[in-house]
């Protein structure tokens, strides 16, 4: 099993960094969660089979975390005509827009072979290679008519945890509950929409071998403020960059 960090950036791609998208291929079988990057491109440039992707997965329906999802659609509508996926996103009205753009500019979509399924809390996905669980996270609290969640997964005895993003300064105690009470191989998460500070506030609590932060603005000032807490606790904390992998 092997986890790519297609997209490190924030809400804004940078030089070196794609927006938000992360790669996980158990044997064959691909899997993305969020698709800020142009995940179509960087599959193929990475020698990819688009025949081997099972499911995509939206944590919430910014673009920068969605709109590459378009682009691997449309794709897969009108000229990858093998690929066959599920396609996930909290937001009913999100699959109509992108079927609306979709189908405005080739042919009608395939439901048989690309799903499109608006999800809310609990188990969403269940293929027997891995099983993915929405939590339901405070980053849209905002704005009642969306909705933004983190994932649990499990795959060939291993556990991931994909936060998304979560509330500004981490308020009304957001970071899953899960990683408190079970342990994770990796952990995923964000700093973009608090500080440093107010995530290593939450480290004591956490039982992971790796702790990935990505989706990080500011990043002269808070890089090296986080480089400075590796070690500091039991786990390694990675700071990842654009095609990092963590191999299990």
């Amino acid at each position: 099993m092997n986890l790519t960090f297609l997209g490190t950036s924030h809400g804004v791609p940078q030089a070196d960094r794609y927006c938000t998208s992360y790669l996980l291929e158990v044997e064959d079988n691909l899997y993305i969660i969020d698709t800020g990057a142009p995940v179509a491109d960087l599959l193929i440039r990475k020698g990819k089979d688009l025949n081997n992707v099972k499911a995509i997965f939206n944590t919430h329906f910014h673009h920068d975390h969605a709109a590459g999802a378009l682009h691997f659609i449309d794709l897969c509508s009108w000229y990858f005509k093998d690929t066959a996926f599920t396609y996930f996103t909290p937001e009913e009205g999100a699959i109509n827009a992108l079927r609306g753009v979709i189908e405005a500019s080739t042919t009608k979509l395939d439901d048989e072979r690309i799903k499109m399924t608006a999800y809310s809390a609990g188990v969403i996905y269940d293929d027997g290679i891995i099983r993915v669980e929405a939590i339901p996270t405070k980053h849209t609290s905002y704005n009642p008519i969306i909705s933004s969640y983190a994932f649990y997964i499990e795959a060939e005895d291993k556990k991931l945890l994909f936060t998304g993003d979560l509330s500004m300064r981490l308020e009304g105690d957001d970071f899953p509950a899960v990683a408190f009470d079970r342990h994770m191989d990796v952990i995923v998460t964000e700093c973009a929409h608090f500080e440093p500070a107010a995530l290593e506030a939450y480290m004591p609590r956490l039982d992971t071998d790796i702790l990935a932060v990505c989706h990080i603005n500011d990043i002269e000032r808070k890089i090296p403020e986080l480089e400075r807490l590796n070690g500091k606790y039991d786990f390694e904390l990675l700071i990842a960059e654009d095609d990092d992998e963590i191999e299990f």
